[in-house]
């Protein structure tokens, strides 16, 4: 992918794309419909906006970016993130519980650390780990997870 300024890209089908350079001009909707979406690069995705609609976010080796703040709640499907052996906290509360809602399914080695100030919310998405640790550390308030386990 190129340089997209205000833009919609969505990443369909089986296949996986690679972003491996630094794109600070990407903004726009980037809507993961299918497939892997590998970032390679910090600040490959630019300030765009990700929409989680059944394709995955894989981290690529020592890739670590916090990309929280960008997650869209009009999101169709849970958050599929492979964090590929690194260590990932996301820390903005507002897509934290963007991703809580729809939930979040881990795969690949290492950890998805997802930072929650709750102030009273119930968080009903399902959570699924399928490789390594899925982190939820309550940092303020009081809160409920309701989705289950899959």
């Amino acid at each position: 992918m190129g340089s997209k300024r205000n833009s919609t890209t969505a990443q369909q089908g089986l296949g996986i794309v690679y972003l491996a350079l630094a794109n600070p001009d990407f903004s726009g909707n980037l809507r993961l419909q299918g497939g892997t979406l590998e970032i390679d690069a910090e600040g490959a995705l630019g300030t765009a906006s990700i929409y989680f609609n059944g394709g995955q976010l894989r981290y690529g080796s020592g890739i670590t970016q916090d990309v929280s703040s960008r997650l869209n709640a009009a999101s169709s499907s849970m958050a599929r993130v492979d964090t590929n052996g690194n260590t990932v906290t996301w820390a903005d509360d507002a897509g934290v519980k963007q991703s809580l809602t729809h939930g979040v399914e881990k795969d690949g080695a290492g950890e998805l650390a997802l930072n929650w100030q709750s102030a009273g919310e119930t968080q009903s998405g399902n959570l699924a780990v399928n490789d390594g640790v899925l982190r939820i550390n309550k940092v303020s308030g009081q809160g409920t997870l309701s989705g289950g386990f899959i």
